[in-house]
């Protein structure tokens, strides 16, 4: 952890000495460790690392500064805020390593991502590798082959019949001993533990399959360049359309709540099939041209999703979702600006990265949904 300080400190700019950073570790171990924070807690302090909320963050300051203090008297929020702001992020990214919480470090990564670089670039990196081994370990979760019992019921059964038999010829009654109940028992723990094993393995044989089938059905789509959304070649597709139904394409091809390890690279061939190329691409152009398709004919159902401020796209196409009755077609980006406190024609970004930060919304509004349910 003292490596990764050290990194954002100096892009900070920041002073520290080697006591200063045991100092801060063992802050933020013991804070992991204790619990301190409950679910909603950590979510207002990665608004307020954002820059998104400082209402209700007050209190959970507090609790940060009497934590710091333990080890540094002369720590306060105000003095130390830039530093604390790098705390915060170490703080939720251990977090959400702890607790394999996807919803924070998304939040992160989509307003890092739409061109608000609040937090530094290193912790950046470190929650995109975190989302990037999820992505992949969702995918296949790891098995440990066991041991296969050798239970051994053939043998008790040809024991117990020669004893049977032996009885008959005597003509004695026959009964179960002790020792021959003892093994019984002991062969049904061997059956239970094997049917265990074979359960488990077919867990994972199904997320394998699982696996497989999204490798597959992804390839496919790629290798026909047809749009499903609009039901024609990508190609023949206004850039507008093809940077919105590239993404929502994907994300419904996905069998996980997170997209694949190369969700990156599938967006930009996926947008690559457009022919009619631009160098960039405003928020408020996307929304003119895709505004009937959302608006009317429901690609996204953005009436229904709850969405954050890290999500610029969607929450321009939410806003012009409820604005569809107003006679002005520009109206809803004054509900945008007052909602978003940022001009929709601040966000322009190039055709692919335009593409990857949708689909980075599309994953935090599904996983905030399923956080809801």
């Amino acid at each position: 952890m003292e490596k990764i300080l050290r990194q954002c400190y100096k892009e900070r700019k920041i002073i520290a000495n080697t006591i200063v950073f045991q100092n801060r570790i063992a802050s933020v171990e013991r804070i992991i460790k204790n619990g301190t924070f409950d679910e909603t807690e950590w979510k207002r302090l990665t608004n307020w690392m954002l820059g998104k909320e400082n209402k209700d963050v007050d209190d959970i300051l507090i609790k940060l500064e009497e934590d710091f203090c333990q080890e540094d008297a002369e720590f306060t929020i105000e003095k130390n805020e830039k530093e604390l702001k790098i705390l915060v992020g170490v703080l939720i990214y251990k977090y959400s390593k702890k607790e394999e919480n996807y919803l924070l470090p998304m939040m992160v990564i989509c307003e890092y991502h739409s061109g608000n670089k609040v937090i530094s670039e290193h912790l950046y990196q470190l929650f995109m590798r975190y989302i990037d081994e999820m992505r992949l370990s969702m995918r296949h979760s790891e098995f440990v082959e066991e041991i296969n019992y050798s239970i051994g019921i053939n043998q008790l059964k040809k024991n117990i019949n020669e004893k049977k038999k032996k009885l008959e010829e005597e003509g004695t009654s026959f009964s179960y001993s002790e020792t021959e109940i003892d093994s019984m028992v002991n062969l049904f723990e061997k059956c239970e533990n094997n049917f265990n094993h074979i359960m488990q393995r077919e867990e994972y044989l199904f997320g394998e399959l699982n696996a497989q089938k999204e490798e597959t059905e992804i390839a496919w789509w790629l290798l026909n360049e047809w749009s499903q959304s609009y039901n024609c070649p990508f190609s023949a597709l206004k850039i507008e359309e093809v940077i919105l139904a590239v993404p929502v394409e994907l994300y419904k091809l996905s069998q996980y709540t997170l997209g694949p390890y190369a969700v990156k690279a599938v967006i930009y061939r996926g947008v690559s099939h457009c022919k009619k190329r631009t160098n960039s691409i405003s928020l408020d152009s996307f929304a003119s041209v895709v505004r009937d398709k959302v608006t009317e004919l429901k690609l996204i159902d953005i009436e229904n999703m709850e969405l954050e401020q890290v999500q610029p796209i969607l929450m321009a196409l939410k806003c012009m979702y409820e604005c569809k009755e107003a006679s002005d077609e520009q109206a809803w980006q004054a509900v945008f600006e007052g909602r978003g406190k940022r001009k929709a024609t601040d966000l322009k970004m190039s055709v692919e990265e335009f593409a990857y930060q949708l689909y980075l919304e599309l994953e935090l509004a599904y996983i905030q949904a399923e956080v809801n349910d």
